[in-house]
């Protein structure tokens, strides 16, 4: 992007002609365009400083701000253009200058000015109507910047930045599907580029997107088998789509210290709590903590450890921690939350879910989890449409459906709760829970045949849910079926005796709820 600038701005001043200079000033000139081919923006900006003192022309204050912004010194680089441009020279690519210095210095709503006014002065600038696009995403106004980008890729397909920034739009925009597939086609277009392949892969992972971020590693691999940035990747993407074992296989082929302090300990301790190993899971984020002790990442995957384990008041804890070093991490809020509701301060849940969304207004997970917590309130409304946000935001989220649908059973609308059951059990064919639930919605119709099927399915999947006994003793004995419903009722005791609470089963939510902490 700095070359790109630095070479457009100088072709467009140096094509209207240079001023008649005495020798020194030719020779700052000469001294300072050298410096720019050879990037060294430091000796140009000293060039062009130099001959700025010497001539303030506007044409030698765009140069001076050409070699600023190649420095990063955006601080300077932005007056001086403006002054350029004051001075007479607003050309489009001054203009494009001074936008894509304002999008570098993080001020997007300026740089969105004056890119558009670079694009009144050439609506066919490509570079300008790209920067535009970034502008727009940056703002958070994905759509409005969707066909800006994609003229970009399409007149430059060999452009791997236009490739990475159309397929984040697309991510957030909702089309993770497209996104996903457009990840495909930029490597199919651009097969030799690590870089690339890496950078769409982390997009990939980010969005949930796991299996498509997993092949495009592996092609990364292939053309960099030694890279340590990639196999780390590779290791989070396995852990995250919840394979923890290969996740710990990569991590064991990397040399010691791999990566940022600690980072690879705390992806094996990630690891090592999911299957089940907590005791060296400790250790290892004890190690990671003491490489990176003011990392809330860190801790944030510390208190997960400890929700795995239904310490939730300790995590809680080492949350506030965490918020005291970051506290715009929706991570942490949305971990506050799953502590929160399992500790049943169902408000306190809901309070740390719009937190989350407040700052990741895409994230399923709050909004699921703000619908349960309204689910247990009663509030069922407001559960409803918590719900619809998360499946809107995720459709093929199995459990999503499931408890909308069980909201909708609260709330007496049986033929909208039966649709998303079902619609839930199209997606996961083996949720003996969303069996269970259906059998409600049938039992509450008097169908009580379809009921005592629906829950016979539910045992067979998960033979120590105990709801799913409890309603057989009663439609058991309601169809006159004495003898099944007496063993139904010896398998409840014998749950119960086990330790087995009534209701315990809607708790058992951990995995859907909290999964390993994305990284935010």
């Amino acid at each position: 992007m700095r070359r790109r600038i630095c070479l457009l701005v100088l072709l467009g001043i140096v094509g209207a002609g240079l001023p008649a200079l005495g020798q020194s000033e030719n020779e700052l000139l000469k001294a300072g365009m050298q410096a720019l081919g050879a990037k060294d923006f430091v000796q140009a900006q000293q060039d062009f400083s130099l001959l700025v003192a010497k001539d303030p022309s506007a044409t030698n204050v765009a140069y001076l701000a050409v070699a600023e912004s190649g420095t990063g010194d955006l601080r300077r680089a932005i007056p001086d253009f403006r002054r350029s441009i004051k001075l007479g020279n607003d050309s489009v690519l001054t203009r494009y200058g001074l936008g894509t210095a304002y999008l570098r210095n993080r001020q997007p709503e300026a740089a969105l000015r004056e890119l558009r006014l670079a694009l009144n002065r050439d609506p066919a600038y490509l570079p300008a109507r790209y920067a535009l696009g970034v502008a727009l995403l940056d703002l958070g106004r994905a759509r409005a910047a969707m066909p800006y980008l994609e003229q970009a890729q399409k007149k430059a397909p060999g452009n791997a930045q236009f490739w990475l920034t159309l397929v984040r739009a697309q991510f957030e925009v909702g089309n993770s599907t497209v996104a996903a597939q457009l990840a495909g086609e930029a490597t199919e277009a651009i097969p030799d580029n690590s870089q690339l392949a890496v950078g769409l892969a982390d997009l990939c992972l980010r969005f949930r997107q796991f299996k498509r971020a997993r092949s495009l590693l592996e092609a990364a691999l292939e053309l960099q088998p030694n890279d340590t940035k990639t196999k780390l990747l590779l290791a989070e993407v396995c852990l995250r789509a919840g394979d923890p074992t290969e996740a710990l296989t990569m991590l064991e082929s990397l040399p010691a210290g791999a990566g940022k302090p600690g980072e690879a300990m705390l992806l094996a301790a990630e690891a090592r709590a999911l299957t089940g190993n907590f005791i060296v899971a400790q250790a290892d984020l004890s190690l990671a903590l003491q490489a990176d002790p003011q990392n809330a990442g860190y801790l944030v995957s510390s208190a997960w450890v400890d929700q795995m384990q239904g310490h939730y008041n300790e995590a809680l804890e080492t949350l506030k921690k965490a918020y005291s070093l970051n506290n715009k991490s929706s991570s942490v809020f949305y971990q506050m939350a799953v502590s929160y509701f399992f500790l049943g301060k169902y408000l306190q849940a809901e309070a740390a879910c719009e937190a989350d969304v407040r700052l990741t207004p895409r994230d399923d997970r709050a909004y699921a989890l703000l619908g349960l917590s309204k689910l247990q309130e009663k509030d069922f409304p407001g559960a409803q449409l918590s719900l619809e946000k998360a499946i809107a935001l995720k459709p093929a989220a199995a459990f999503y459906h499931r408890e909308l649908g069980i909201a909708f059973l609260m709330m007496g609308k049986l033929e909208k709760s039966k649709w998303e059951l079902s619609r839930s059990l199209a997606l996961d064919p083996e949720a003996a829970q969303s069996y269970f639930w259906q059998a409600r919605v049938y039992a509450r119709e008097g169908s009580r045949q379809k009921a005592i099927d629906d829950l016979e399915t539910s045992i067979t999947l998960e033979p120590k849910l105990l709801e799913s006994y409890s309603e057989l003793v009663q439609l058991y004995s309601a169809e006159g079926q004495t003898q099944k419903a007496g063993a139904a009722l010896s398998k409840l005791k014998e749950l119960e005796k086990g330790g087995r609470l009534p209701g315990q089963s809607r708790f058992l939510l951990f995995k859907d709820l909290a999964g390993p902490v994305p990284s935010n």
